[in-house]
């Protein structure tokens, strides 16, 4: 098992992305008042065929005291997507057909499923908890639940590739802070060496970061940005995504630094 120490960065990451076991779930815990994983990507299959196909509910989510640790009692989890559906074909990074998405079920009363796919953008978890919900823990802080992702259209086959969904995890209250990005790659249909391969440019991905500003991870800094950014600083809940004047705030003075610095 390797040791993980997330401020080594970009090495650091890389080796848990090639040295990881298949179908690991995703240790959370908490490092002061801040949700943390012990590694930033994690790796899953899509099968071709056969009753599961286009199925799996790996990796799941685990707070556990012989683990990584736990989490604050009846904390409620859940996670924010941050980009469209990243598609990796073997040689290029490119858009996904329309059609394909990955749609992902929650199982929890009153939860409806999430979508990912080319134009889905950035979509928070916001202020309705039945949103993006992954569940609770018990009494002790301790945790582990997995939700359901599909690869679609089931009647078809999309294209051979790696398949890419970004999030971070966030919490039902408002001073625990969200975890770093994390990829969620999933192998469909590509033999172990191709799809290895892929998970390093997902890493490189993760590093690079993206444009300040582009809050739906389009590219640019455009209409759907500002829009965006008006909601979090309309909302009861602060996202510090948002926050461009490390102000420890969403509010007008976002606005304007996103207008007048970064658009301008």
């Amino acid at each position: 098992m390797i040791s993980i120490v997330l401020a080594l960065g970009f090495v650091v990451i890389v080796s848990v992305a090639r040295g990881q076991d298949e179908h690991s779930d995703i240790e959370v815990a908490l490092d002061g008042s801040r949700l943390i994983t012990q590694q930033r990507i994690y790796e899953s299959q899509f099968p071709e065929s056969g009753i599961t196909r286009h199925y799996t509910n790996e990796p799941g989510f685990v707070a556990e005291a012989d683990g990584l640790g736990l989490i604050t009692p009846r904390l409620t989890l859940r996670y924010d997507l941050l980009e469209d559906l990243v598609y990796w074909n073997g040689f290029d990074f490119l858009a996904p057909a329309d059609d394909v998405r990955v749609r992902i079920e929650h199982g929890a009363v009153g939860t409806g499923p999430t979508y990912v796919s080319v134009g889905t953008g950035m979509q928070l978890a916001g202020s309705d908890l039945t949103t993006n919900r992954i569940g609770t823990a018990n009494e002790l802080g301790a945790f582990h639940s997995h939700l359901a992702f599909y690869l679609e259209p089931n009647e078809a086959s999309p294209p051979l590739g790696a398949y890419g969904v970004k999030l971070r995890l966030v919490a039902d209250a408002d001073d625990v802070l969200p975890s770093e990005p994390l990829y969620l790659v999933f192998n469909y249909g590509m033999d172990e060496s191709e799809f290895d391969a892929g998970l390093d440019l997902f890493v490189e991905r993760l590093s690079s970061g993206g444009l300040v500003g582009d809050f739906d991870g389009s590219g640019a800094l455009d209409v759907a940005d500002i829009d965006l950014l008006t909601s979090a600083a309309r909302a009861v809940a602060t996202d510090l995504t948002f926050d461009l004047s490390q102000d420890g705030g969403v509010d007008e003075a976002d606005r304007r630094m996103w207008i007048e610095e970064l658009r301008s």
